[in-house]
């Protein structure tokens, strides 16, 4: 039967190698790791998640899983109906970890751990393998390696585990009391759950919260259960404030949403490698041979295809195998995952890699290697690779290897053609089209480096061949386009008078003669030189053009502060900042930066290389546990905690309370660095909170905060949402001031609080004539988002959070004077404001310079025209569009709940 391997995403800064298994007879797939990113990677490259049946993952690493939440939640949302996850030991802990935002009961769920590799008795012969998933095309097979040097899973990047900085934390009760002594607020957040010493209560204990979140695979939940809860707003109840003397809780299945954590996870630290072994392939119906057995031509033929035994004329039986040709062989495919050296021993000493393991006819014919640093020039692994038959294709991802390309090239493009109107504003996304160095030449002949799109079929065996019309790359022709003085990016012309051309000239021409009117103070008043930059500005799922939640404020000689935290955050930081330790100067101009665009060794105008970035992070704020607002988080913290060498001051994570118990439960099995209190302090969002009496007598920890970012003050607001949900007011001792909204309909606590602001950063989903669906579901339209701005009397106001209806520009009704407003009750008046920013990912803006933004608006809108079809579900649940064209022209139904 015909099946084949897909590559949906490669090694790049956004996207972690994501493999498909596609059995066409019945048709179905089979996903091999979930990174971040892997949802909008399906959307960019027009892979479908349908018929997904089951997901396998090698290791339990945010680089590994931390799209995984995502894709639950999309195929929950396109009517899957069950899925089966497969991965190491501690898989049960983290699906249960995740209960208060991933939980879909809609969805069958059925759960497997591969446990860790245990040594046969000396002298006998390992046990054969079993498979552990089998259908007509394929079975599956779970190969558990571990390392000698890693025997916890307290590793966060596949370098990590050698950069600890601290020993084993003191036990649970001992850091409360010294807590509490020294006034901390962390004491106020659940702390560590005691051990459970009897590993099987442990396990009914997870099991039964994961059987709270999703039904048994193959059964129906009663109608009665599945409106118990929204789904998503789990989060609704208030956890009280845990004191200082108060004993750990263990959550229970009977109140899985409480404030209890799990029990804590101690399993050993394991990768898992996956070998599919295909089914043989049947041979061909033989004329000659069945015409030689005495079987006329005509029903009994028909019988024999169908595999009916059938009699002869002469009373000869026959059966169908006896017409055939010889049958191929299975053919197999690997997927082996070596995060350094340490592993490499029981790599290349495992008979489970032997192909007559699985039959004395089965042939490799793809091996596909996820490796870290150092796993490839390893003699030991060379000579591995090498032992496999020379028609094995061997593709490689390693950090070193793999170029960092463009992954999503509609958002690249589309930066680009903005870069045009204002290139410090709009920057060139950091990529490179060459590795930081080669594959070794002594590797076997067809090694290859894993790239987007590349297709494998497996039976009938055949070369890796790229899909080009699937993942068509706009990037690169239109940078090269742009270099060569050809045209702009959003012109479908090739000269230099494309329309956009003259739109960017004249909208540079207004801002530069409103600049020579403006008193030099809006240019360095106070926090001029601060930047905000919109990582990610879509809400719910990303898209093509932009990803969900995320924002960055860089205050020079501070530090830097992140408000939320979406899946995909640490790529849109990569892409903006680069790795390089180049810093290109603020007067960077647009030739040069196009110049150096495609230069791995200089990056576009940045303020600060990610390291950096990451380094002087000094606050993480999480409104609220809707997953589009925090899932990125715990590979920021792991790409954190894997700095060498480590920052000096530790990062504060001011977050309700139910995502520092996620934080927790994750840190059980690989070392964000929450119980390193030098690494990371939890701080629960309350303890700012505007009226909060407590607030007066604030702990060490909140004090500390505000001094080391030179703030007057921090208060957060219990903002309007389904679920418990935070905004923040930042007042700098300079001067300044941020608002962020967080999700809310328009909150007159958040407009009190943010009197006299000098930047509103407030989410706008939903259009004006969008009112009642905003209502329903607690988040602002366009003009109400406005209209807050105007009662908080805030100089400066950026909309993001849109709706993914809107995926390139929402537009914005305007008058005369400025913009028009619509209140709830439909009316509508024209005032001037102050000026509106649309939040664009990636955008970079200098609060002295957010001005201008108003005066692009126009130029804006014309390059992004309103589409008839919005990205949505349908991207994810239609046919994959390899390689015939995409369906055109056909309006759909968004199913999107932002």
């Amino acid at each position: 039967m015909a099946w084949s391997l897909r590559v949906i995403s490669a090694l790049t800064a956004d996207t972690e190698p994501s493999l498909a298994i596609i059995c066409n007879q019945p048709y179905k797939k089979y996903i091999f790791n979930v990174g971040e990113g892997m949802t909008r990677s399906c959307i960019q490259r027009k892979f479908a998640l349908s018929k997904t049946n089951a997901i396998f993952l090698t290791r339990l690493n945010p680089q590994q899983i931390g799209g995984f939440p995502g894709v639950i939640m999309n195929l929950a949302d396109i009517g899957t109906q069950d899925v089966q996850v497969f991965g190491p030991q501690g898989l049960v802990h983290y699906v249960a970890s995740t209960r208060r935002y991933c939980r879909r009961t809609l969805l069958g769920m059925y759960l497997k751990e591969c446990p860790p590799p245990q040594p046969s008795p000396d002298g006998d012969e390992p046990a054969p393998p079993s498979p552990i998933l089998k259908d007509e095309t394929v079975s599956i097979y779970a190969i558990p390696i571990s390392s000698p040097l890693n025997p916890r899973a307290r590793s966060c990047s596949d370098s990590s585990r050698k950069r600890r900085r601290s020993p084993t934390p003191d036990a649970p009760s001992k850091r409360v009391v010294e807590e509490a002594k020294e006034g901390s607020s962390r004491s106020r957040v659940p702390e560590r759950a005691a051990m459970i010493a009897d590993d099987g209560e442990a396990d009914r204990i997870r099991r039964g919260v994961i059987s709270e979140m999703f039904r048994p695979p193959g059964t129906a939940y009663p109608s009665s259960r599945i409106n118990q809860y929204n789904d998503v707003d789990v989060d609704v109840i208030d956890i009280p404030t845990v004191t200082n003397t108060a004993a750990p809780s263990i959550v229970t299945p009977s109140r899985p949403f409480g404030s209890g954590r799990l029990p804590v996870s101690t399993h050993a630290s394991h990768v898992v490698a996956y070998v599919i072994v295909g089914a043989p392939a049947r041979g061909k119906f033989d004329v000659e041979k069945t015409k030689a057995l005495g079987v006329p031509k005509g029903p009994l033929w028909s019988k024999l295809g169908n595999g009916q035994t059938v009699v002869t004329p002469e009373g000869k039986t026959v059966t169908p195998e006896m017409c055939l040709r010889s049958s191929r062989p299975p053919v197999a495919f690997i997927y082996v995952h070596c995060p350094d050296p340490s592993y490499i021993d029981n790599i290349v000493t495992s008979q489970d890699f032997n192909p007559v393991r699985y039959g004395s006819d089965v042939t490799i014919h793809a091996i596909v290697h996820r490796v870290g640093e150092g796993v490839i020039e390893d003699e030991r692994y060379k000579k591995w690779m090498s032992s496999f038959a020379p028609e094995v294709h061997h593709l490689v991802a390693g950090e070193e290897y793999s170029p960092n390309s463009v992954s999503f090239t509609s958002a690249a493009t589309a930066q680009l053609g903005l870069a045009g109107l204002d290139s410090e504003i709009f920057r060139i996304p950091h990529h490179s089209l060459s590795p930081i160095k080669d594959v070794p030449s002594d590797l076997p002949l067809r090694t290859t480096v894993l790239a987007h799109d590349v297709e494998i079929k497996m039976s009938p065996p055949s070369a890796p061949q790229l899909l080009i019309s699937v993942g068509e790359d706009t990037f690169q022709p239109a940078l090269l386009l742009t270099q060569n003085g050809g045209g702009h990016p959003h012109s479908s012309g090739k000269d230099m008078d494309s329309p956009f051309t003259d739109i960017y000239s004249k909208a540079r021409a207004v801002v530069e003669a409103v600049a020579s009117q403006r008193p030099l103070i809006v240019e360095t008043g106070a926090g001029a030189d601060v930047t905000i930059t919109t990582l990610g500005t879509g809400s719910a799922i990303p898209s093509k053009y932009r990803n969900v939640s995320g924002n960055i404020i860089q205050i020079p000689k501070w530090g830097n502060i992140l408000l939320d935290c979406g899946e995909g955050t640490w790529g849109q930081m990569a892409r903006q900042f680069g790795p390089d330790k180049m810093i290109k100067s603020s007067s960077t101009t647009m030739a040069e930066t196009q110049a150096h665009a495609g230069d791995p060794s200089v990056t576009a105008t940045v303020d600060g290389d990610v390291e950096s970035v990451i380094r002087n992070l000094k606050l993480i704020f999480v409104s609220h546990i809707h997953g589009d607002h925090h899932m990125g988080l715990a590979k920021i913290l792991a790409r954190r905690r894997a700095l060498t060498p480590p920052p000096p001051e530790p990062v504060y994570i001011v977050a309700p309370i139910s995502a520092m118990i996620y934080l927790q439960e994750y840190d059980d099995l690989v070392d964000l660095g929450i119980r390193d209190r030098s690494a990371v302090r939890l701080i629960d969002a309350r303890r700012f909170r505007m009226g909060d009496p407590e607030n007066e007598n604030a702990g060490v920890d909140e004090a500390s905060l505000e001094s080391t970012l030179g703030l007057d003050s921090i208060t957060t607001v219990r903002v309007l949402h389904r679920v418990q949900a935070f905004g923040i007011v930042l007042r700098h001792q300079d001067g300044w001031s941020v608002v962020y909204s967080g999700d809310t309909i328009p909150c007159d606590a958040l407009v009190e609080a943010g009197q006299g602001a000098t930047v509103l950063i407030h989410e706008a989903t939903m259009a004006d004539d969008e009112v009642e669906m905003a209502a329903a579901k607690a988040h602002s339209t366009f003009g109400q988002a406005i209209d807050v701005g105007r009662r908080m009397h805030a100089k400066n106001i950026i909309l993001t959070h849109f709706s993914q209806r809107y995926p390139k520009f929402p537009e914005l009704k305007t008058g005369p004077l400025g913009r028009v407003f619509v209140d709830e009750a439909g009316n509508t008046t024209t005032e001037r404001e102050a000026p509106i920013t649309i939040g664009f990912d990636c955008a970079s803006l200098k609060i002295g310079s957010l001005w201008k933004m108003e005066h692009y608006m126009d130029a804006l809108a014309k390059t992004f025209p309103q589409e008839e079809v919005a990205p949505s579900e349908g991207d994810l649940a239609g046919r994959d569009s390899r390689p015939a064209s995409p369906t055109k022209g056909k309006k759909r139904e968004n199913r999107v709940k932002e």
